[in-house]
């Protein structure tokens, strides 16, 4: 049984909520895009720090199949121990007198992310420790080569 939440189809492709389980804060969460094209719409990631160690950001960034980086996304805000920082992405929206939740970092992206032929999109935690914890959601649309 499949993980995802919700699939929808479109002319397309399908469109998918990835969920990101709680994951150590020294691992990687990634998205894959092997015998398919991955358009990363939007998503939300939550990061809690556990013990006092250096400041943690959340970095997000497109790899190639070696595990090289292609796109580096963005990184969020220094989160210090035990504080809980997130972070989401998704379309550049203007809007006036309206501001993200308090303690939320947001990147707009004028056009979904792509990866294909491998390629990766990961969730890594700078200075993350086994104590730490991020999770979340991705949404994708996944299109059949």
């Amino acid at each position: 049984m499949s993980k995802d939440i919700f699939v929808y189809t479109f002319i397309g492709g399908r469109k998918k909520q990835q969920n990101i389980a709680a994951t150590a804060g020294n691992a990687v969460a990634t998205i894959t895009s092997t015998g398919k094209r991955v358009l990363i719409l939007h998503g939300r990631i939550t990061l809690v720090c556990n013990i006092t160690v250096a400041n943690r950001y959340i970095i997000l960034s497109k790899r190639d199949s070696a595990g090289n980086v292609i796109q580096m996304l963005a990184n969020s805000q220094a989160t210090i121990a035990s504080a809980t920082r997130i972070i989401g992405f998704g379309e550049l929206v203007y809007s006036t007198g309206a501001t993200p939740a308090a303690g939320d970092d947001y990147i707009g992206l004028s056009n979904p992310i792509v990866i294909e032929g491998g390629q990766v999109f990961d969730i890594r935690i700078t200075n993350g420790v086994a104590g730490d914890s991020f999770s979340g959601y991705i949404e994708t649309l996944e299109i059949d080569l």
